[in-house]
């Protein structure tokens, strides 16, 4: 299945689960694009940047996006870019959210995700009330866009979500060094032909690259990938 996407609606709790420790704390902070990194976050005096805020998070908080439109390298989540903590529990989760009431979109510049939480193993974190508005990536774009890929290295699998209604279609993959199988698969990315690109951390280090052969049915759980022979 071809599978490039332009936008992704968060306006749902995304969830994102590994049991690590947090610190207790409670603090409702503020960002907006009109905003500085050198107030203090509370609603008459916002941060400017998601990248700082992100930063001053603890365990327990809840950082609001005020309306408009976040743009450029400092407005994208990324753990791989600077520490990000973790929650302690979905009781004290940390929580970032569009402003009620308020249109909020997260433009991410090209080759950049909007929400990337992979270094370090970010845990107990909800992102609810906002776009993510892939418009900007020159791959894997256009009007036939119907799904999104998702990287779940904890499970070693590449799960394919309908773009629209973020329901799973499918999943495939398992853990192993094989052609096929992931060992903590990190990222996803498309070409202008559809092919599947999936890179691995720890001490797998690999890039596969996986056909596109075209759109048909689908199982819930396709399992492992396998190379037929002669395939190339």
């Amino acid at each position: 299945m071809r599978a490039p996407f332009s936008r992704v609606v968060c306006a749902f709790a995304l969830i994102l689960v590994v049991a690590t420790a947090g610190s207790a704390h409670a603090t409702t902070f503020f960002v907006s694009t009109d905003g500085n990194d050198g107030n203090s976050g509370s609603m008459d005096s916002p941060w400017q940047t998601l990248r700082f805020a992100v930063q001053q998070l603890r365990a327990g908080d809840t950082l609001y996006l005020r309306g408009g439109v976040y743009t450029g390298g400092d407005n994208v989540i990324d753990s791989q870019a600077y520490p990000v903590a973790s929650g302690s529990s979905w009781g004290d989760a940390i929580t970032v959210a569009g402003y009620p009431g308020e249109s909020v979109t997260m433009l991410p510049p090209n080759f950049a995700s909007g929400i990337k939480m992979t270094h370090g193993s970010p845990s107990y974190w909800i992102f609810q009330d906002f776009v993510v508005d892939m418009s900007n990536q020159s791959y894997g774009t256009g009007m036939g866009a119907t799904a999104v890929y998702v990287a779940d290295g904890a499970n070693d699998k590449v799960h394919i979500l309908d773009r629209e209604s973020l329901k799973e279609l499918t999943a495939f993959g398992d853990g192993g060094r094989q052609p096929g199988l992931f060992y903590a698969v990190d990222g996803v990315a498309t070409d202008s032909k559809g092919n599947l690109y999936t890179i691995e951390t720890f001490e797998g280090k690999r890039l596969q690259k996986f056909n596109y052969k075209g759109i048909g049915a689908v199982t819930p759980n396709a399992g492992v990938v396998w190379p037929k022979a002669g395939a190339k």
